[in-house]
Order: structure tokens, then sequence, then C-alpha cells
């Protein structure tokens, strides 16, 4: 039985972790996941153990290493993407030492593995020197100028690696947040039947329908620690032309939306890879989005992010309530080419996979 502190919640994750720092000879030992950057060696606390006892335990298991742990170093606070939700981490790092100098090599690269939730992760332990560190992408980063500085303290510190909505810029677009003031751009850019035909609500018609479109779908997504939901702007002209973003869990869904008159021009295919790369980058292991057989328009914006055609389904579509056949595509963002979302094939009956797509 996993007896690890971690929980997973619809909306969010809590994580306990412990880990060590093993400085020796003027050099640090840090570990490395594939694709990603450099951090300290430890795991998650189980159940009713002390936090002393999880990093000996760790490093006998990542390390096969004794180690005797000393003094405790910091206290970090820790708000980072974990897959498709946002996490929230209470982490403790001692100072270690090694029993004995002959379980592990104790210069350069070595190889080793951890586990975490059933599947195994392969790690380079690296013998970094210290002078090194300001240069290397060290999770969390807080703590690098306090071991450099020699402290005595305790340093606690929180680490915020969650942005909502952060600004992103291409050669002819700002894509931002939406606000209050641009309520009117909302009920211009919804209320043409044309270009809401393939949108999942009703033609907006007044300010008052604007505004509650705004605060459920915009507002509510800025109240939360993470994520993606952009208005479409034109550089030197900020008003929004379009929308663009990731509901984030299960699908990791990417949808978006352009005025009539800036159709055809490449603009949500511009905007689309932006926000592809930004997702990318802030550790989202995958987005898909989906569209109606008779849009394949938006087929050749999911292509030109990168995404691939996985299969398609049938669908009672609702609010509007009419049969819609949709084109399910998707992006892996973290090098596992084989996943594939299959909730919308497992929910409806009819489903299939086209050919010559």
């Amino acid at each position: 039985m996993n007896r690890d502190i971690l929980f997973r919640q619809d909306g969010f994750v809590f994580s306990y972790r412990v880990a060590g720092v093993l400085i020796q000879g003027g050099r640090i030992l840090l570990q490395k996941p594939e694709n990603d950057g450099y951090a300290f060696i430890g795991g998650h606390a189980e159940a009713f153990e002390a936090s002393r006892e999880t990093l000996a335990r760790e490093f006998r298991e990542e390390l096969r290493a004794d180690v005797d742990v000393g003094r405790l170093l910091a206290v970090g606070e820790i708000f980072f993407p974990w897959g498709d939700r946002p996490c929230h981490q209470l982490a403790l790092y001692y100072a270690v030492s090694l029993k004995d100098e002959s379980q592990i090599p104790l210069d350069g690269v070595f190889r080793g593995w951890d586990e975490l939730g059933g599947e195994r992760i392969d790690l380079d332990f690296c013998w970094t020197p210290l002078e090194e560190l300001p240069g290397k992408e060290v999770y969390p980063a807080e703590l690098v100028p306090h071991l450099l500085g020699g402290s005595t303290e305790v340093l606690h510190f929180v680490s915020r690696q969650l942005e909502n909505t952060p600004t992103l810029e291409t050669p002819r677009l700002i894509l931002r947040r939406f606000a209050p003031e641009d309520i009117p751009a909302i009920l211009e850019m919804h209320r043409d039947e044309e270009v809401n035909r393939f949108l999942p609500w009703f033609p907006l018609k007044t300010l008052e329908q604007a505004r509650d479109f705004y605060r459920e779908r915009y507002e509510a997504v800025y109240a939360q620690p993470w994520g993606y939901a952009y208005a479409i702007c034109l550089k030197g002209d900020d008003v929004p032309i379009g929308y663009a973003g990731v509901e984030l869990g299960g699908a990791n869904d990417l949808g978006y939306g352009l005025r009539r008159e800036f159709w055809h021009q490449g603009i949500v295919s511009e905007a689309a890879k932006a926000l592809v790369e930004r997702v990318r980058a802030d550790g989202l292991p995958f987005v898909t989005a989906t569209h109606d057989v008779n849009n394949p328009r938006s087929g050749a914006v999911m292509r030109a992010a990168g995404m691939k055609y996985c299969y398609s389904y049938e669908e009672q579509w609702m609010p509007k309530n009419v049969p819609v056949t949709f084109r399910m595509y998707q992006l892996n963002l973290d090098g596992r080419d084989d996943r594939e979302y299959r909730g919308y094939w497992e929910k409806y009956a009819r489903h299939f996979v086209e050919e010559n797509l």
C-alpha cells in the first residue's frame, strides 16, 4: 500500500517532500530527471514517518547510500504545476553527509532511478561545483543563494512557479487577460451568429449577457492559482478581436475564436502556437482540441500548432442540443508520444477513426 503523503484532488495536488543537501569538496550532489532542471535529492514522506527518517530512506532507495542527516537548512512552501493540476508542496531541506564514501561515485554524473505513483523515473545524479549553481536551472531557485551565502539560520521561503494567464507576445499579437473594460468587445465578438455557429454557447445580445459571460468564463479562471484564458489583441490596438485558452484538467482542451473580419489571416494559428509553447514551458503534459467535422479550418489551426488527429466521436452537443461529430486532436508535450486522451472515446458510444486525415 502506498503511504506517501501525496494527495491528488480534482482541483489540486498536495505534496510533503523532504530533501537533502549533500556538499563535499566544494561540490553539491543534485538529481536531474530527463527533460527537466536540477533538484535536491529526496522524496515524499510516508505517513507517520519522521522527516529525518524519510531522508535516510530516500538516499538508500535512490542512491543505495547511507547518510547522516544533519541540521535543518530550510522550509519551503512551493506552488508549481503538477501535470495538469496546481501543486501545493511543503518541503524540508536538511544538510546530509555520507557515512561510507565508497557507496557512490564522488565525481561526475552517474545514473539512478526513483518511483513516483507507481511509475519509474530515470535520474542523473550530478556532482556540481558550487560556483556553477547560479548558472544552473535548480529547483527551488530560492534555496541557492542561502546555500552559497553560508547562513546558519533556517530559511523560510515561498516559491510561486504558477502564473495565471501571463501576457504573451507574437510578431503580430498581444495575448493578455480580459478585463472588465473589454466587455463591449466581448459582446461584439460573440454577437455574430456566423462566428457563434461552431461555439459551445448561444450568441450574446446585450451588455449584461456579455458581463455575465466575462464573470463566468474569465474572471472565474483568473481567481484560480493557475489558468490560461486569453484575449487576442493586435499590436498597436489593445481591443480584443478573439480569444484563446486551455481548460485545465481532463482533456486540457485548447479552445479559440475570432471576429469574422479577421478570419483567414493566420491570427488564431499564431495565437495557438504561442499558447501551446507557453503551456509546454509550464510543464503541462499534453493538450487536446476538438472541432466539428463541418468546420475543417479549425482542424487546420490544430495541425498548425503541431497537433495530430486521434479519433472522432458523436455527441448531442449542449446547450444547443444538436448532434455533432467532432474530431479530436492531441499534442503530447512531455515526450510521451504513446499517450492518447480517451475520455471522449469512452464517454460517447459512437466513436471511430477516420482514414486519410
